[in-house]
C-alpha cells in the first residue's frame, strides 16, 4: 500500500470524523469518479462477451424472451 502524505492523512482524518450519511455519500462520488478512468482490458472483455451474445441470438443458440415473462420466470424460480 503507498503511503499517505501529510494533506492526504489530514483529509482522511477530517473525512472519517464526518456522520457516516455524509461519508457514504463522498464515498459514492469518489468512486463514480474512477468510472472515467477507461480500462481497456475489461472495455475489451465487455465486447467481446456482447458479440458473443449477439452471435447466439443470431444462430438460435440463446432465445430471446420479453422482460415481463424473464422476470416472471425468476419470480417463480425464487419461490420454489
Amino acid at each position: 500500500m503507498l503511503a499517505m502524505n501529510t494533506r492526504l492523512l489530514e483529509i482522511t482524518e477530517t473525512v472519517l470524523a464526518l456522520p457516516i450519511d455524509e461519508r457514504a455519500i463522498l464515498a459514492d462520488r469518489l468512486f463514480e469518479s474512477l468510472d472515467n478512468v477507461p480500462d481497456h482490458a475489461i472495455q475489451d472483455a465487455w465486447t467481446r462477451l456482447a458479440v458473443r451474445r449477439i452471435e447466439d441470438i443470431k444462430t438460435g443458440k440463446a432465445v430471446v424472451v420479453d422482460g415481463n415473462e424473464g422476470l416472471d420466470r425468476v419470480r417463480k424460480a425464487l419461490q420454489k
